[in-house]
């Protein structure tokens, strides 16, 4: 369970929570790459019912890059340790991609259980840069046992 909540109590500590939740968002932009493939081969998202014209299917790709663009560029941000608004970003944005896949396609258990560790994840890159900012100014050590 550390890994998943870590106990942060200095520089180093809030470094790699925010660095674990950095990871957690490369893996959400996965689902933008994925979600971008299963629509480009299908035409249609694996929810919708009717198939989408060619004008729509333009902007929906334009609308699922810049999404996938915006998560990762959030997720380098937050493996810094400086980017505190944006791993409230990447919380705000993933509540709102996994509702909406929650409430309209059928998933399995495990992706469940995977949605809850991204979360989770994704929750202590926030504890982690907040923590940051209060020991940024602390000095690097390292002790050697």
């Amino acid at each position: 369970m550390e890994k998943w909540w870590p106990k942060i109590t200095d520089k180093k500590s809030a470094l790699n929570a925010a660095k674990f939740g950095g990871n957690a968002g490369f893996i959400f932009a996965v689902f933008y790459v994925i979600g971008l493939i299963s629509f480009v081969s299908t035409n249609s998202f694996e929810f919708a019912e009717q198939t989408i014209s060619s004008d729509d299917r333009v902007g929906t790709i334009i609308g699922i890059v810049i999404g996938m663009l915006l998560v990762v560029f959030w997720s380098i941000r937050v493996r810094t340790g400086r980017g505190y608004i944006s791993s409230i970003l990447l919380v705000f944005i993933f509540i709102i991609e996994i509702a909406a896949k929650i409430t309209s396609v059928s998933v399995g258990f495990y992706w469940y259980l995977i949605y809850l560790a991204i979360f989770l994840a994704l929750i202590g890159a926030v504890r982690g840069t907040w923590a940051y900012r209060k020991y940024k100014d602390d000095p690097d050590v390292d002790v050697f046992d």
